[in-house]
């Protein structure tokens, strides 16, 4: 499943474009219709699972912001838009935590961020396995009393009942 995402320096106005190309063009152009099951399909990183790398996107204005102001006697109400060109393209470094580091010029603190939900190749397996233990999934050896291997010679390997 492809993951893909935009980071942005301070001060850059492209974000809706982004967010607008991220979800719902890539959506009806690639076919990204499903999320990661139990996560949303666009949120923050923050609010995402854990993935090990994501594709990264950027906008870009191609023309100015042209604004349109109509008013309509007839209905009484006036109406407003804004209309810009605007060019989507893949970012100039090819994944979205090696962007995340070249727009925080050095920042130590903010890189370290990036680091808990974009694990890198191959290492989503270990953060699995964490998760599963914090939540108490994962248990080692066999309950005393549970899921025992049955005695053959007590019991029968026959099912009889209705059911």
């Amino acid at each position: 499943m492809p993951y893909i995402g935009f980071t942005w320096k301070d001060g850059e106005d492209e974000l809706l474009g982004n967010m607008y190309d991220v979800s719902l063009r890539n959506t009806i152009n690639k076919g990204y219709l499903e999320g990661v099951p139990g996560s949303p399909m666009c949120g923050c990183v923050e609010h995402m699972p854990v993935v090990e790398e994501a594709a990264c996107r950027t906008a870009t204005k191609t023309s100015d912001i042209t604004y349109s102001f109509s008013y309509s006697a007839e209905e009484g109400y006036v109406s407003a838009s804004n209309t810009v060109g605007i060019k989507y393209a893949n970012c100039d470094v090819v994944d979205l935590k090696s962007q995340y580091v070249a727009n925080q010029g050095g920042d130590a603190e903010k890189v370290a961020l990036i680091d808990e939900h974009l694990v890198g190749a191959g290492r989503c397996a270990d953060d699995l396995v964490e998760y599963l233990n914090e939540e108490q999934f994962l248990h080692q050896g066999q309950h005393p009393t549970k899921y025992v291997t049955p005695d053959t010679d007590r019991w029968s390997d026959l099912v009889v009942g209705e059911g």
